[in-house]
């Protein structure tokens, strides 16, 4: 018998600046900055803290996984409260300003006018006629604007309501776009090397770092589906990130109430809230589309834990993409998610629909 799923949503509030690099080397005269909060970081730190509270022996763990074993076939070799959180499934991280309503990233077809002082968003969608010269690589169709204004991309995130207008089909109000400056800034911090020997600053090796400091009341929300008869910490502290930073973890007993749109015959859209690594490069295998806005690739990369070393870089899909389907397509969202990437979160999308300009 398969056991019972329930989603729950943890919410992460920082006790302090934050801070998350890649792989590049950091040494003294040297300028570092965070980066935002990535998929694997922040569910990996949640799930390692899970791990480290069920006796979990990474040693162990980490020697079966250099022997082949898959990361939940090395956690079932541990006993039944680690095999659990081998096989829990993860979606996020994504900001929240009341630790329940995530925000997400714009889609990458949402633009502005950029002559005028216009707050109104304008909507790409696919153009219905041919268009005389086109050509594509892929076989895709233009994604158009019946206008002469001159258009910008928009950055920032978009309040559930607001994601829920655009799945619909139509427009989101203005009033729905959340700036990066009202989530975080950087709080930059210069520092001295020392000397491990004689425990004194060394001469000219200034350098400097950018912690990510969250705005008041705003944290991050991953969701996480457990079997419903399994028991999970209703908070706690937590490590995350670099510098031994730490956030406090509170489990809501409830999942994110995510929209969802009926397609207008047919004409269903994909839209990333979190970025994925696509063996295609830029889509899924199984998913033909019709026209797609896809931002330029991110490196993703981080620490592993269970493996001990660094994650190679690879490069993701950012969330914000947007796929377009015709009536004749069978895709779902699931195309998006596979591996051991989606268990982490990554390539968590939902649907909505389109219509023809």
């Amino acid at each position: 018998m398969n056991a019972v799923i329930k989603t729950r949503t943890l919410v992460l509030t920082p006790l302090d600046l934050l801070f998350f690099r890649d792989g590049r080397p950091f040494d003294a005269a040297a300028q570092v900055r965070s980066g935002l909060p990535q998929t694997q970081t922040v569910t990996g730190a949640v799930r390692s803290w899970l791990l480290a509270r069920a006796g979990c022996d990474f040693a162990h763990l980490a020697e079966d996984i250099a022997r082949g074993a898959t990361f939940v076939q090395a956690c079932a070799a541990q006993g039944n409260a680690v095999a659990h959180i081998g096989r829990l499934r993860f979606r996020g991280p994504w900001f929240s300003r009341d630790g329940a309503s995530p925000l997400l990233p714009v889609p990458a077809t949402l633009r502005r006018r950029k002559e005028r002082n216009d707050t109104n968003f304008i909507r790409l969608d696919p153009l219905q006629k041919p268009l005389p010269g086109w050509r594509s690589d892929h076989g895709l169709q233009p994604l158009w604007y019946k206008g002469n204004d001159r258009l910008e991309a928009v950055a920032g995130y978009l309040t559930l309501d607001g994601m829920a207008e655009f799945l619909r089909g139509d427009v989101p109000s203005p009033e729905a776009l959340v700036t990066a400056g009202q989530l975080y800034a950087e709080d930059r911090r210069i520092s001295v090397a020392i000397s491990p020997q004689q425990l004194s600053a060394l001469e000219g090796q200034i350098f400097s770092v950018g912690f990510l400091a969250l705005k008041p009341n705003v944290s991050l929300l991953v969701e996480i589906d457990a079997p419903a008869e399994m028991i999970l910490p209703e908070q706690g502290v937590i490590r995350l990130g670099g510098e031994g930073r730490q956030v406090h973890l509170l489990a809501l007993p409830n999942p994110i109430p995510w929209p969802r749109a009926t397609p207008k015959q047919g004409r269903k859209l994909f839209v990333l809230t979190t970025p994925v690594v696509f063996a295609d490069g830029w889509k899924p295998q199984a998913l033909a589309p019709l026209a797609a806005a896809v931002p330029a690739p991110m490196a993703v990369s981080g620490w592993d834990m269970a493996r001990g070393g660094p994650k190679p870089t690879r490069f993701a899909v950012p969330a914000g993409a947007v796929y377009f389907v015709n009536d004749t397509s069978t895709a779902s969202a699931e195309a998006f998610r596979d591996g051991e990437d989606a268990a982490s979160g990554a390539g968590h999308t939902l649907e909505g629909a389109w219509n023809y300009v």
